[in-house]
This record gives structure tokens, C-alpha cells and sequence, in this order.
């Protein structure tokens, strides 16, 4: 039991562990501002290119209307939500 529980914690598998995920999970959310760890504006290619594009290129004062209930589109661009 105690291997086994030393495996998990250290090395895990092919995650490098428990200490080693919460570290990196510690960093991301640690992260200011949130989109920086989300959408990394060098390093985004997928749909999160979209709610980078809301944080850069919406007024704070504008808010996002969307319909999905997907989290990120209000969270990630600090933006406000349309139906308020």
C-alpha cells in the first residue's frame, strides 16, 4: 500500500504525479490576468483563439451575448454577460 501510494504521489502515470499536477494547477490558477493561462495570446490555435479575440478586442464596458452557457466566454474576457 505504501508503494503504491508513494507512485501516485511522485510519479504517477505519464503525469508526472499528484505533487507534480497540483503544482501546475496551483500556476494556472494563480495566473492574472485568467486569460494569460486559458489563451496564451503566442500560443492559442484552437476555439479558445475566440475568447482571446473577446478579452483583446471588446470595449470593458460591452458585454457578450451568447447562448451556449459555455463559461469561458464571459469569465476569460472579464466581460459581462448580454441578458443582464
Amino acid at each position: 500500500m505504501r508503494k503504491l501510494l508513494g507512485s501516485l504521489l511522485f510519479s504517477g502515470r505519464r503525469s508526472g504525479g499528484l505533487l507534480r499536477r497540483t503544482r501546475s494547477a496551483v500556476e494556472f490558477h494563480l495566473t492574472a490576468p485568467a486569460i494569460d493561462a486559458y489563451a496564451p495570446a503566442d500560443d492559442t490555435v484552437d476555439e479558445r483563439l475566440v475568447i482571446r479575440y473577446l478579452y483583446e478586442y471588446l470595449r470593458p464596458s460591452d458585454r457578450v451575448w451568447e447562448t451556449s452557457l459555455w463559461f469561458p466566454v464571459s469569465y476569460y474576457p472579464q466581460r459581462l454577460p448580454g441578458f443582464r
